[in-house]
Formats: C-alpha cells, sequence, structure tokens
C-alpha cells in the first residue's frame, strides 16, 4: 500500500515476440468442449508462453497430458524458433503417442515440420482457443 499511496508503481514494457492464431476459418474444429478425457494420452494440450527470468524474457513451450496433468515435455528458449516446439514434441512422442493433440492456431503449430512430427494421419489434431 505504501507504494500506491507515494505514487512509487513503475510501469513495466514488456520487450517480447508473441505470435496470434490464425483469424477465420480455423483448419480442425475443437472436440474438447464436450469430450469426456477419461484416460493417460487421451489428450495433450500444448502451449507457448513466455516469462522473465534473470532480467529477460524467455518462451517456455509446455506439453501436458490433459488426464494426468503430467508435462510431457518442455523447452526454454530465447527465440521464438521452431525448435522451441519441435524438439520437446519428438521426445515426447518418443515415450508415448495421444490420440489427440490440442493446441491454439499458432503458426509454430501449423509448420510442415511440427505436423509431420506429430504424425497429422495418426494423431487426431483439434485446435481452438480453450484454457486450461
Amino acid at each position: 500500500m505504501a507504494v500506491q499511496t507515494h505514487n512509487l508503481l513503475v510501469a513495466v514494457k514488456r520487450a517480447c515476440q508473441t505470435t496470434t492464431s490464425l483469424q477465420g476459418e480455423k483448419p480442425w474444429r475443437n472436440r474438447l468442449e464436450t469430450l469426456n478425457v477419461s484416460h493417460q494420452d487421451q489428450v495433450w494440450v500444448s502451449d507457448i508462453t513466455y516469462v522473465r527470468l534473470k532480467g529477460r524474457f524467455v518462451y517456455v513451450f509446455l506439453l501436458m497430458d490433459v488426464f494426468t496433468r503430467m508435462i510431457r515435455a518442455w523447452q526454454l528458449s530465447q527465440h521464438l524458433m521452431q525448435p522451441l516446439t519441435l524438439k520437446p514434441l519428438e521426445a515426447a512422442l518418443h515415450r508415448s503417442v495421444p490420440e489427440i493433440h490440442h493446441s491454439d492456431q499458432g503458426v509454430q503449430y501449423l509448420s510442415k515440420a511440427y505436423l509431420s512430427t506429430s504424425g497429422i494421419t495418426s494423431i487426431e489434431r483439434i485446435q481452438s482457443y480453450i484454457v486450461l
């Protein structure tokens, strides 16, 4: 409260790159709204966020099993480049394969490399704006 009383609040500038999701028609429909998640490896969700670490922003990619809430893979990077998502996905798929891979409509998840690695023919891809 003393900070507010003495007008000591400082605005923080965010100095990191973000991406946006596709606008308009989505390549995949969202089936998670009505899906009853009942077992491990049924649905994995992925997301990218950024956190401040030692005075700078770094990007964090997380791949999580919805049923167990177990983090299947993760990666930190100073740059928002393809290895941030691709390397942990490859590692996770060596251990297990989900029935559904869910993500937002970010460009990282729509790249040819990510789609081919995720096995678009064997994993049903569902993409939407659900926040878990």
